[in-house]
């Protein structure tokens, strides 16, 4: 397998990942007030497209790539 298909593979594996992650994360104070916040929930869908996509075209260049040449 190709290095550029694993690294889309890779990619299109832990964006996701880190998608929720960015999701999921909240700050629980801002200095000393209680303030509950969400600063990487801005991230989340580039990263999640960015997953989805790198994932769609890993599996279509392996495929690509993986046919018997005639």
């Amino acid at each position: 397998m190709r290095l550029h298909i694993k690294i889309c593979l890779l990619l299109g594996i832990l964006t996701p990942v880190i998608a929720a992650y960015c999701y999921i994360y909240e700050e629980s104070s801002i200095g000393l007030l209680p303030v509950i916040n969400y600063p990487l929930r801005l991230y989340t869908l580039p990263l999640l497209i960015l997953g989805i996509t790198s994932l769609v075209l890993g599996i279509v260049l392996y495929k690509f790539y993986s046919e018997p040449n005639d």
